[in-house]
């Protein structure tokens, strides 16, 4: 995907929550013409979100997504 976007000079913009606060702003982890690496997270991911409300998916087996085997 990324050398798509780069071939078409798109810019996409990889941003992540600052922490749990909407106050707490936002980071920008990239923001260029040329991706080269998508961000799998940031200081505030969605696991932790999840986890604040209690809400963590369950794979079919019953494994914690999060923290597997």
């Amino acid at each position: 995907m990324l050398p798509l976007l780069a071939a078409r000079s798109l810019r996409p913009v990889q941003i992540a929550r600052g922490r749990r606060r909407d106050a707490d702003g936002v980071f920008i982890l990239d923001d260029t013409r040329a991706p080269r690496r998508i961000w799998a997270a940031g200081p505030w991911r969605l696991s932790d979100e999840l986890r604040a409300a209690g809400t963590v998916p369950q794979m079919a087996s019953g494994r914690d997504v999060l923290n597997p085997l």
